[in-house]
This record gives structure tokens, sequence and C-alpha cells, in this order.
């Protein structure tokens, strides 16, 4: 799927078998990279609105986390 609403473009690519999702979209220059498996229940997102850059990687199902992100430098 690729969209673009006012500014706001989106590219995403999924697998409805095995749920896989990678996404990369944009709005109003906020930028966001999203992979994420329904089935397991992982996620890796790294995102930057308003250079408050953001890297995260979690798994719902352990409940582990791993976040990095830097506000105003």
């Amino acid at each position: 799927i690729f969209y673009n609403c006012h500014n706001e473009c989106g590219l995403t690519f999924y697998n409805y078998d095995h749920r896989y999702k990678l996404t990369f979209y944009n709005y109003d220059h906020v930028y966001g990279l999203t992979f994420y498996n329904y089935v397991y229940e992982c996620r890796l997102t790294f995102y930057n609105y308003d250079d408050e850059y953001i890297l995260t990687f979690y798994n719902y199902d352990h409940k582990c986390g791993l976040v990095f992100y830097n506000y105003h430098h």
C-alpha cells in the first residue's frame, strides 16, 4: 500500500498469513519506520519527532523493552 494524503506519505508491506508488516511513514516531517509481527508480538520502531530520536524494540510476550532516545540532543 502506498498512500499520500496532504503530504502524509506511507509505504506498507504486509503478509496476512504470518501477519508481518513493515511500514514507513512521514507525517509532516515526523518520520517513522516500523516492523512488527502480530503472531509473536515483536516490534522494532525508529521515529524522529522534531529532533527527538527514539529507537525502540519490545516483545509483548516476554514483556522486554529496549529504548534509546535523544530529546533535544
